[in-house]
């Protein structure tokens, strides 16, 4: 299920070769750290097929967390996400100070149609 928080921005891009896909959890977060990245990273699933994507076709992770002592939980998610390391995408995780509506995690993604 795609849980759509209120955005201004749209939550996937497509060009004829490339898709940007971003995803956040939606509200509330009422949830564990983990299952907040799991939503996060279903939300970018979906986000991706609306493109004409898929994870399969993930190119680069830019990761946004608001706790970097969440590292560890958002490794555990990301790799039941991309439990193939042939196909894993590249990734870059930051720590950032807050991010829109009280999420904890963010993620873009970069992803060939």
């Amino acid at each position: 299920m795609f849980l759509q928080p209120p955005l201004v921005n749209n939550p996937a891009v497509a060009t004829q070769l490339l898709s940007r896909a971003n995803g956040r959890a939606g509200e509330p977060f009422s949830f564990s750290f983990g299952a907040e990245c799991a939503q996060c990273l279903a939300n970018v699933s979906s986000a991706l097929a609306l493109s004409g994507s898929d994870t399969d076709r993930v190119l680069k992770l830019v990761c946004l967390l608001t706790d970097i002592r969440d590292y560890a939980a958002f490794n555990e998610a990301y790799l039941l996400a991309f439990p193939d390391q042939a196909t894993r995408p590249a990734r870059v995780c930051f720590a950032v100070k807050a991010l829109p509506m009280g999420a904890r995690v963010e993620i873009d993604a970069t992803a060939f149609i």
